[in-house]
C-alpha cells in the first residue's frame, strides 16, 4: 500500500525501491552544472586562452544542432565534433607550423560549415535556427 500512497503523493517510489538515490531537485542540478561550467572556463582560460575556450564551447554545439534530435544527443555529437576539431587543428598546427589554438578554432569552424552545408542539402535546416525540424 505504501507505493500506491507514495505515487498518489507524487513521491518517486521506484528509485527508492530499486536502491537508487532519489533524484535531486532541478535547481540543485542547474547550480552544480553552472558551477562546473564556470570552473571549466576559469581553468581553461588560463591554459588555452579566451578564443579557444569560447570557440570550443559554442562552435561544436552549433554544428551538432543540425543532426541531433534531443539535447542529450546534441551533447554527444558536439563532444565528437569538438574532439575531431581538436585532433584536426593539432594536426594542421603540426604540419603548417602554426599556433595550435587558432588552428583548432579554424578546424571547428570548417566542421561547422560542413555540418550546415550537409544539413541544408539533406533538408534538416541546420543554419536556420531549427526551421525544418519536425
Amino acid at each position: 500500500e505504501a507505493p500506491a500512497m507514495g505515487d498518489a503523493a507524487g513521491v518517486v517510489v521506484e528509485a527508492v525501491e530499486m536502491g537508487l538515490p532519489a533524484p535531486t531537485a532541478p535547481d540543485t542540478d542547474r547550480v552544480v552544472l553552472t558551477v562546473a561550467l564556470a570552473l571549466l572556463v576559469a581553468v581553461a582560460l588560463k591554459v588555452v586562452g579566451a578564443l579557444l575556450i569560447t570557440a570550443m564551447l559554442i562552435v561544436p554545439a552549433a554544428a551538432a544542432r543540425a543532426f541531433a534530435p534531443t539535447p542529450e544527443a546534441m551533447a554527444l555529437v558536439a563532444a565528437g565534433i569538438g574532439a575531431a576539431a581538436s585532433a584536426g587543428g593539432l594536426a594542421a598546427s603540426f604540419r603548417l607550423d602554426s599556433p595550435a589554438g587558432p588552428s583548432i578554432v579554424v578546424a571547428a569552424v570548417v566542421l561547422l560549415l560542413l555540418a550546415n552545408g550537409i544539413a541544408a542539402v539533406v533538408g534538416r535546416g541546420g543554419g536556420s535556427g531549427g526551421a525544418g525540424r519536425g
